[in-house]
């Protein structure tokens, strides 16, 4: 199968179709024409947006009624964040909502008034948001280096920890999160200090209460923090979750305590068990009619069966997973997770490819599977469909990169460089905006070699150029030798 550009909804809509079909339960439309509106950051002035707490908060309306659907929420606190209210940036540091908080795109000088608003958590939010700003955009600016990283990195954590509400447990998962960004071993120490202490105070607070989004966030932190330690006691973390369970009497919190066991378990290293209870956790949420949290489920259960290069896996299983999840997704209007569900089960239907910078790992020649390279573009189209649909462009993008590989006629008889390069080109939009410079560089890379394949070498020596000047900056030494072999002697 081949992807031409103006087939590329039908494409998307035949994969959609498929995953429907596959599903125990319809897949819905991917669009539902507007009905839920994204959020979009707030282009008012910064001197016209309000800067104290809002006495309209739509959020905890929706708690009361029991809406706790993490989409709608999410739009809602990052838009009255984005216009300037601190409730609502407090409300997703409390939820742990982490990639929520770097959608908020607002300034310095509304972070310094929220730190003046006399509020108690003002300097605490200000400091975390202005975190995850750095950990966003930082690397994607021109010029960093690395004391001048080190300076930022140090004025958000002094901020954050130094506040009143530094003993939180978000700010100290935030300040664990700042830290282990570049893997310095004093530094990833310090991670392990700060989330063992978010550990504590989790567990101390408990999962009892009626806000159900804030025992979720708890939860998920917990288990985020986990992973910082050297030696994480997920058991522990099983018992917790289960005894919180035991406590409580209604369905939605007993499903969501339910699927945070699971996990839990899986870390722990019973697979088995952790699968049982997980496809437990999908037909309590089914019966309760919270479908999103269902795709989370089946997609986790997709992810535990997914294939990897060791051999391990199973690929038909993981397909099967993500296809249900996918659906749920759709019908749950859950777009992030809907596009990871895509994306998976794109990967279980690309072909199994060596990796051409390898060395040779001793199997079989590649055959080339046409059907397998067909399916899994389409399918990383409906991945970039759905991660647009939930505002991610650096997911959407990561998708696009994947769907051009797909149909390099170097790798599939059926590709073709015509095809590939709109792909790329989109793919490389969305990498400019984001601070994943290696994955730009590598986009580049794929772009102009594209390029030289359809026989336009002189479009190809500037985007080779950027390739390697970025691939240079990320420390890429392997990537900057292939876009160096690509370019002649007298293009460099």
């Amino acid at each position: 199968m081949i992807l031409r550009r103006p087939s590329l909804l039908l494409c998307i809509c035949a994969c959609l179709s498929v995953c429907a079909q596959a599903s125990e339960e319809p897949a819905g439309r991917l669009a539902k024409g507007g009905e839920r509106t994204q959020a979009t950051p707030s282009r008012a002035p910064l001197s016209s947006r309000p800067t104290g707490v809002s006495a309209i908060r739509p959020w905890e309306t929706l708690i009361e009624r029991g809406d706790i659907d993490r989409t709608t929420h999410r739009d809602l606190l990052v838009s009255a964040a984005n216009a300037g209210s601190l409730a609502a940036a407090q409300r997703l540091i409390d939820l742990g909502w982490f990639d929520a908080m770097r959608r908020v795109e607002v300034e310095r000088p509304l972070l310094a008034s929220w730190s003046r608003s006399g509020e108690p958590l003002g300097d605490t939010t200000a400091a975390a948001i202005h975190a995850q700003l750095w950990i966003n955009r930082l690397d994607a600016l021109p010029g960093i280096n690395a004391t001048f990283r080190a300076q930022q990195q140090e004025e958000a954590l002094d901020t954050l920890l130094a506040a009143p509400g530094g003993g939180r447990p978000m700010a100290l998962l935030d300040a664990a999160c700042v830290l282990a960004q570049d893997g310095e071993p004093q530094l990833v120490e310090r991670a392990r200090f700060y989330a063992a202490g978010a550990i504590e105070l989790i567990a101390s607070a408990g999962f009892a209460g009626d806000d159900l989004l804030l025992i979720e966030g708890r939860g998920e932190a917990y288990l985020a923090c986990l992973d910082y330690l050297d030696e994480p006691d997920f058991h522990a973390a099983a018992v917790l979750f289960a005894d919180a369970r035991a406590l409580r009497t209604d369905a939605p919190g007993r499903a969501i305590l339910l699927r945070l066991g699971a996990l839990a378990v899986r870390g722990a290293g019973a697979e088995d068990e952790a699968e049982r209870m997980m496809v437990a956790a999908s037909r309590a949420f089914a019966e309760v009619g919270d479908h999103a949290r269902r795709g989370r489920c089946l997609h986790a259960l997709g992810s535990w069966s997914q294939p990897d290069r060791d051999g391990s896996g199973d690929r038909v299983r993981a397909l099967g997973w993500f296809r249900q999840a996918a659906a749920a997704c759709q019908r749950g209007e859950d777009w992030g997770v809907a596009g990871d569900c895509f994306a998976g089960m794109a990967w279980c239907l690309y072909p199994d490819v060596p990796d051409r910078l390898a060395e040779p790992d001793g199997r079989e020649p590649y055959i080339p599977d046409e059907s397998g390279w067909g399916r899994a573009a389409v399918a990383f189209a409906a991945a970039a469909a759905a991660h647009g649909l939930d505002g991610d462009g650096a997911a959407q993008a990561h998708d696009r990169y994947s769907q051009g590989l797909c149909l390099d006629p170097t790798l599939n008889p059926m590709g073709s460089w015509l095809f590939a390069i709109p792909v790329f080109r989109a793919a490389e939009v969305g990498f400019a905006q984001s601070a994943d410079t290696s994955a730009r560089a590598w986009n580049l890379c794929v772009l102009g070699e594209a390029l030289i394949g359809a026989g336009d070498r002189a479009a190809s020596v500037g985007v080779l150029r950027q390739a390697a000047g970025l691939a240079l900056q990320a420390g890429e030494r392997d990537l900057l030798d292939r876009v160096q072999g690509s370019l002649s002697p007298g293009d460099s």
